[in-house]
């Protein structure tokens, strides 16, 4: 299979490459800076996946699932005089603790968790915010309708013969 292509179409494609040329050098300079960094965090992503395989064998969930960590202040400032932080791990909202057992919980959402929390999503989604009464408002979407709907009867005017 060949195409064949005129003279002032290989010249166009000609400019084009002189004119896209800085830009692609940019990005392979670019691309020799992230791919260290990327087989940096696929080496760190791998020792992470190891230390936490065996949890993951056993319990069926992976360690942020089921811990949280939280950054708490503690009210002191430090020599340095930033503010003295606490770090802790807590359970998500998918574990709880029985008192009486002494065991941690793990909630796992069944299909009709799943669907409940679906409408909740869709409930959620479709509260429209508020916008200023007799000002312009923030509803994009509506002022786009509008002109959508001037230039419709524009376009309906400019077809139409007018007896003058």
């Amino acid at each position: 299979m060949e195409k064949r292509i005129s003279y002032s179409q290989f010249q166009q494609i000609k400019a084009a490459a002189k004119m896209i040329d800085p830009n692609i050098r940019k990005i392979e300079a670019l691309k020799k800076k992230i791919m260290p960094l990327v087989e940096e965090m696929k080496s760190y992503q791998a020792i992470n996946d190891s230390l936490e395989e065996g949890i993951v064998k056993i319990i069926g969930f992976h360690v942020y699932d089921l811990v949280k960590k939280v950054i708490e202040p503690t009210g002191s400032i430090g020599k340095d005089g930033k503010p003295i932080k606490s770090t802790k791990y807590l359970p998500t909202d998918i574990v709880s603790y029985d008192e009486q057992k002494k065991e941690y919980i793990i909630h796992i959402a069944d299909a009709s968790d799943i669907s409940s929390q679906a409408e909740a999503v869709k409930e959620q989604e479709t509260i429209v915010p508020p916008t200023t009464a007799d000002g312009p408002g923030n509803d994009f979407d509506l002022d786009k309708e509008i002109i959508e709907a001037q230039e419709e009867v524009a376009n309906e005017d400019a077809g139409v013969e007018m007896p003058f």
